[in-house]
C-alpha cells in the first residue's frame, strides 16, 4: 500500500518534468515515518490496556477488603491474576510481591500444608531465579520441601522428586558461593542425601527399575 502511493507520486512528478529527487526524498520520509508510527501503535494500545486492567484488579482488591477484610479468598484468586500482568510488563518485584501476598491469603484460607498452594510457590521459585534472588530462592525451595514432608510423611516416596531439586539447588549454592555460610550449607547438603539414600533403601531397593529415574548424590 505503501509503496503504491509513493510509485503514483513517482508517475505524476515525472509526468509533469519536475525535479524529482528531493520531492522523492520527502515522500519517503513521510511514509516511512507514518509506517514506524503505525507499527508502535500497536505495542502502545496493548500497554494501555495491561495498565487499564492492572487499576481495575486493584480496585476490586481494594473493595474486597473494604467489603470482606483482608484476608477473605477471592483477594487472593486477583492477587495471582494481577501478578500475570506484572509478568506481561516484565516487572518482577511487583509480581514476587503480589505473588507473596496471595500465598499468605491461601494459607491462611485453606491451611500450611494444602497442596493448592504449590503452582504459587513454583511461580516464586521461577521468579526468585530470574531476579536471581538466591536467599529468597533458597526459602522457596526449603519451604517446598516442608511443605511435601507435611503432606506425604517424612519418609515417602513421594518426597524424592522434591528432594533431588532442593538437593541439586544447594549443590549448585555450594559450588558456585552464591550466598552465605558453605560449612552451613555443605551439612544441609549431607542431610538431604542421606535422606534421599534412606527413601531409596525404604522403598526401592538396589533391583528396582524406579531407582533408574532418580538423581542420587
Amino acid at each position: 500500500m505503501l509503496f503504491n502511493v509513493m510509485l503514483k507520486n513517482i508517475f505524476y512528478i515525472n509526468k509533469n518534468r519536475v525535479n524529482s529527487l528531493p520531492v522523492l526524498v520527502f515522500i519517503f520520509v513521510i511514509v516511512f515515518t507514518d509506517a514506524v508510527k503505525a507499527e508502535e501503535q500497536p505495542a502502545v494500545r496493548d500497554a494501555t490496556i495491561t495498565e487499564n486492567t492492572i487499576e481495575q484488579y486493584l480496585e476490586e482488591i481494594h473493595r474486597l477488603e473494604v467489603t470482606y477484610g483482608p484476608h477473605h479468598e477471592a483477594i487472593g484468586e486477583n492477587l495471582i491474576s494481577l501478578s500475570k500482568l506484572y509478568e506481561a510488563q516484565g516487572d518482577k518485584l511487583k509480581k514476587h510481591e503480589t505473588l507473596e501476598q496471595a500465598l499468605q491469603i491461601h494459607r491462611l484460607n485453606y491451611g500450611l500444608h494444602n497442596k493448592e498452594q504449590l503452582p504459587i510457590i513454583e511461580q516464586l521459585i521461577a521468579n526468585n531465579i530470574d531476579l536471581q534472588n538466591w536467599e529468597a530462592l533458597d526459602r522457596n525451595y526449603d519451604y517446598l520441601y516442608w511443605i511435601h514432608r507435611r503432606i506425604y510423611g517424612v519418609d515417602s516416596l513421594e518426597l524424592l522428586p522434591v528432594l533431588n531439586r532442593v538437593l541439586e539447588w544447594k549443590l549448585k549454592v555450594v559450588k558456585e558461593g552464591l550466598f552465605g555460610n558453605p560449612d552451613i550449607m555443605n551439612l544441609q547438603v549431607v542431610k538431604l542425601t542421606r535422606k534421599v539414600k534412606k527413601i531409596r533403601n525404604l522403598h526401592l531397593g538396589e533391583s528396582s527399575p524406579l531407582l533408574k529415574r532418580t538423581v542420587f548424590y
